[in-house]
């Protein structure tokens, strides 16, 4: 099978990748190629080819020269979205034009730009909802209107717009658990990473542990150096420190050390890669009770659900009692980057 992969994300895919569609990219690609499946991978000039060994690699678009994006620049302005939309418009319909593929696989928060031109063509396609953008009433117009197009759902939790679509199906992340080192003795902190953003919840994250007196670390790119400055850096102390971003082997001996990974998301968290990431190396995680989060952490099993930060605080206690390996089992049976390749190879076959 030949297999055109056409991925679009806001940052530049490498060894450092925090981004969960970026995360999502490597492992399955990887994966896919295991199971020999010929992929040619459509993404921005400045993705690293050493993250996908044996993959074809061609930009689409870059990042400096095209849309001319500096450390400066605030990812919620209004015209660096518009101008970064036309280069994602772009690169999907430069791609669906050739001709030497069996699949066409779209991956970027705008998912539904393969919808838009589904009038012209006839190719297999399919879309991952990473997340769903849209309004209700838009994504009704969409659906009603644009046909042919596969969803690829990545939780039940993301599914529940799409339910009357036919075309689609629940396809769940999965991790390649053989870089993620399993860790049976933590040390005595407990974790946080990902992107530095509101939604995701780090200062929430810093007062539980301040209210549990423990330590905290936390690592992750800063794309909100306001956010960063006023909110995050007043909490930090001896005791709760921050790193910059990890590379994958270092980000796994991060997260295996930890006594547990701690995720307080203020939104409805579509999947939890992070969560994954860090029951592979059998380190619990303490999430609150949102989203894809309550199909991936079992309660009282691999960690704990909670409604708030005192909550969180007060699981802080209880953390120890999880069974580590069964925290990486959990992973190993359900969400390896070998059950995402294979589930995603049947539903490519079964279109």
């Amino acid at each position: 099978m030949k297999l055109a992969f056409i991925c679009t994300t806001y940052n530049a895919i490498n060894s450092k990748t925090t981004g969960g569609i970026e995360i999502f990219t490597i492992y399955l690609l990887n994966g896919l190629k295991k199971l020999g499946v010929d992929i040619t991978l459509f993404a921005a000039g400045e993705t690293d080819k050493g993250v996908f060994p044996g993959i074809k690699v061609v930009p689409t678009f870059s990042f400096l020269k095209d849309l001319e994006l500096t450390p400066q620049d605030n990812r919620a302005d209004n015209v660096l979205t518009l101008n970064y939309a036309m280069y994602q418009y772009a690169s999907f319909a430069k791609t669906i034009l050739k001709k030497d593929f069996d699949i066409y696989h779209f991956s970027s928060s705008q998912w539904y730009i393969p919808f838009l031109f589904s009038d012209f063509t006839s190719k297999k396609v399919v879309t991952t909802v990473h997340v769903n953008n849209l309004r209700k009433n838009t994504l009704s117009y969409l659906l009603q209107n644009f046909k042919n197009i596969n969803i690829a759902n990545i939780s039940k939790f993301t599914e529940t717009p799409f339910l009357k679509y036919k075309n689609h199906k629940v396809v769940y992340n999965g991790i390649d658990t053989s870089i993620l080192p399993y860790g049976a003795q933590p040390k005595d902190y407990f974790a946080w990473i990902g992107r530095i953003t509101r939604i995701k919840g780090l200062k929430e994250a810093l007062l539980a542990a301040r209210m549990a007196d423990v330590k905290l670390k936390a690592s992750g790119p800063i794309h909100f150096p306001d956010y960063f400055n006023n909110e995050i850096k007043p909490l930090l102390d001896k005791k709760r420190t921050y790193y910059p971003p990890l590379d994958l082997n270092e980000k796994g001996k991060f997260l295996s050390q930890a006594r547990a990974v701690l995720m307080p998301v203020l939104w409805d968290e579509p999947f939890g890669l992070v969560a994954i990431e860090a029951m592979a190396c059998g380190t619990p995680v303490i999430a609150f009770k949102r989203g894809g989060l309550k199909e991936t952490v079992i309660d009282g099993v691999t960690g704990f659900l909670v409604d708030s930060i005192e909550e969180m605080a007060e699981k802080m206690k209880d953390v120890d009692k999880i069974d580590r390996d069964r925290c990486r089992r959990h992973v190993l049976n359900n969400f390896s980057s070998e059950v995402m390749a294979k589930n995603y190879l049947r539903y490519y076959k079964e279109i």
